[in-house]
């Protein structure tokens, strides 16, 4: 389904999320995962809570699978 993720530091601000991405284009199969959301080279700080959210386009909804390393 079409994704779309959004990270939000140290409080839920529906408006302001640090970091967000939807239909990344820089996925290894582009035709197969053009729906799919990616986010790179993000700076996570100590101290900080972040909370990560998975929404769907137009309220779709599945399975997924989030790697962060």
């Amino acid at each position: 389904y079409d994704t779309k993720i959004y990270v939000y530091e140290d409080v839920y601000t529906p408006t302001m999320p640090y970091a967000c991405n939807d239909d990344n284009g820089s996925c290894a199969d582009f035709n197969t995962y053009m729906y799919q959301s990616w986010l790179q080279e993000i700076t996570l700080y100590a101290g900080h809570t972040y909370y990560i959210v998975i929404d769907g386009y137009g309220g779709d909804c599945g399975d997924y699978i989030l790697d962060v390393y």
